[in-house]
């Protein structure tokens, strides 16, 4: 089990295409001084690699065999992430805390799996989910149903998604379409665990949206969200960080 006394763990987690890379790029930009204080937790992961996206920067992007093989060595937690497999190097993230904070950024899946894993459990914890939509929204979607709701989310996601591969210049085929609807999907059932996270960011403007490349300052919802997450990362308050009940999403 690792037991760290030093650093704490700082993860920002939300569905697919919610506009967490952007959050981490604005963030890592105009809060350039805490940003490098917090050294990046780099996950092993099967999926291709990204326009933008470099080895050992955002992953290492290994095959799907390789990624299979670390389930082999306990120094490794392999997971499944939508259709692929990722692995976290624990030895690596207790070396990583000995030197300072280490920052997280990812699915939900992996958020949680980091919240309740047994050989994570003395790691201090800092959990954020960003959301595409508020509680209030959630509250009034939920009066036309259980399904509108997640259909709505769905849809919501599904089309930030699509607009996210076109940003990308990526031809879209039926692996790649495949690949959205399973995300889009699978939104709805990370909003169900939100409520774990111990704080949470309504972010209408995902990575789809031109207000995170402002000329001055990320606008709308993108400027809010850095805000609140800068808020958060120094222990002060603001209006657009939100706690969700556990029963909020259906």
């Amino acid at each position: 089990m690792i037991n760290s006394d030093q650093g704490k763990l700082i993860i920002l987690s939300g569905p697919s295409g919610v506009g967490k890379t952007p959050l981490k790029n604005v963030f890592a930009h105009f809060y350039q001084d805490t940003y490098t204080q917090m050294l990046p937790l780099i996950l092993f992961t099967s999926r291709a690699i990204r326009p933008g996206e470099s080895e050992g920067s955002d992953y290492f992007f290994r095959s799907l065999k390789e990624v299979k093989k670390l389930n082999q060595d306990s120094r490794y937690i392999v997971f499944k992430v939508h259709n692929d497999l990722q692995a976290l190097d624990k030895i690596n993230l207790d070396e990583l805390l000995k030197q300072n904070d280490v920052f997280f950024e990812g699915n939900t899946t992996v958020g949680r799996l980091f919240q309740t894993h047994p050989d994570l459990a003395d790691i201090k914890k800092v959990t954020i989910f960003l959301s595409p939509v508020s509680g209030q929204e959630v509250m009034k979607l939920r009066l036309r149903g259980k399904k509108f709701l997640r259909e709505t989310v769905q849809k919501i996601m599904r089309q930030k998604l699509l607009r996210r591969i076109k940003q990308y210049g990526s031809d879209l085929d039926s692996r790649g379409i495949k690949d959205i609807q399973q995300r889009a999907t699978d939104a709805y059932l990370e909003l169900k665990e939100a409520h774990h996270f111990d704080y949470i960011i309504p972010n209408h403007d995902g990575e789809d949206s031109d207000n995170w490349e402002r000329s001055f300052l990320p606008s709308g919802d993108a400027g809010r969200a850095l805000d609140a997450f800068a808020a958060i990362l120094s222990n002060k308050s603001h209006p657009n960080i939100e706690n969700w009940e556990e029963n909020l999403v259906p």
